[in-house]
């Protein structure tokens, strides 16, 4: 190996005081233009290989690093995975032709970004996070007395059948969000995908959870109940669909059926159970007409 860069420098073996010599070989390690001992050879030939292929590089400060940033604040609004923003901003730099910055910085670069989607998330409701609203989602992490739980536990839980009490649920979880004005909220400032993920995060969450985030969980509440009045609603016409249609099998409803004649003590407890599931209709019923008839005039709703 020695005399292989000896070769390349030029220089003989010989171990006097000639051109071989220590303070001869320490000299042209510092001056002489081999390529095996220049520090600076590498990046001067990245360097050269960038300009050939019309490659740029990202130092800080330029504008390649500034519309990189724009570009994961962006992405960072739409999506929250780190590995996917990283993986995004590699694809970026490649069609953009840019030569990555080292892993580190860009892994910075990703934290700053979730960050600053998160104050701008933050920014773009603050108008509608007034005093009044926030401390409706604030009850919402509160347990409830009547509900045992929290309004939150109450509004994520899902109907467990197709029945009138299920009904009746479905339909004071709407109420509760049309009094809280839920359906009149505009988070369209928002990006789709945005306000999906941030109603997902609600829904997932514990209310300890919620509370540590202290200001950062209003956005989250505020997604969520925006959210949940548009699926209620759906949710409230859907169970009344299906139960009307399990109340007409059972001969509530439709005319006609084949079922066998019962004998006289199941009759009676047929009977029994038809009239509980006529009232609980009835009740379910003067709740849905009550709600048509005060909680959804804007929608063209009318009571005949």
């Amino acid at each position: 190996m020695a005399r292989v860069r000896a070769r390349r420098c030029g220089l003989g073996t010989a171990r006097g005081r000639g051109s071989g010599s220590r303070s001869d070989w320490a000299w042209r390690r510092r001056h002489c233009g081999c390529t095996a001992e220049r520090e600076q050879t590498r990046s001067d030939h990245l360097g050269l290989i960038a300009k050939h292929l019309e490659w740029q590089t990202a130092l800080a400060g330029s504008q390649a690093m500034t519309e990189l940033e724009q570009f994961l604040l962006d992405r960072a609004m739409e999506h929250d995975s780190p590995t996917l923003l990283f993986n995004l901003a590699r694809e970026y730099l490649r069609a953009a032709k840019v030569i990555r910055p080292g892993a580190l910085i860009l892994a910075k670069m990703v934290g700053t970004a979730r960050k600053g989607a998160s104050d701008l998330t933050s920014q773009r409701v603050g108008h509608l996070l007034t005093a009044e609203l926030r401390a409706d989602l604030e009850r919402m992490l509160v347990v409830d007395a009547g509900l045992r739980m929290t309004r939150l536990e109450w509004q994520v839980s899902p109907a467990r059948d197709a029945s009138a009490t299920s009904l009746k649920t479905a339909i004071d979880k709407l109420t509760w969000l049309r009094a809280i004005d839920a359906h009149q909220m505009d988070v369209s400032v928002l990006p789709n995908e945005r306000r999906r993920f941030l109603a997902q995060v609600a829904r997932r969450s514990t209310n300890q959870g919620l509370e540590r985030r202290k200001e950062r969980k209003f956005p989250i509440l505020l997604a969520f109940v925006a959210q949940a009045a548009v699926d209620q609603l759906d949710e409230v016409v859907a169970l009344f669909d299906l139960e009307y249609a399990v109340g007409g099998r059972h001969g509530l409803g439709v005319e006609g059926g084949g079922a066998p004649a019962p004998d006289d003590a199941g009759q009676e407890r047929g009977q029994i159970s038809r009239t509980r599931l006529v009232q609980v209709d009835l009740e379910a019923d003067r709740a849905l007409v009550e709600l048509v008839r005060t909680q959804l005039p804007e929608q063209g709703w009318t009571s005949r």
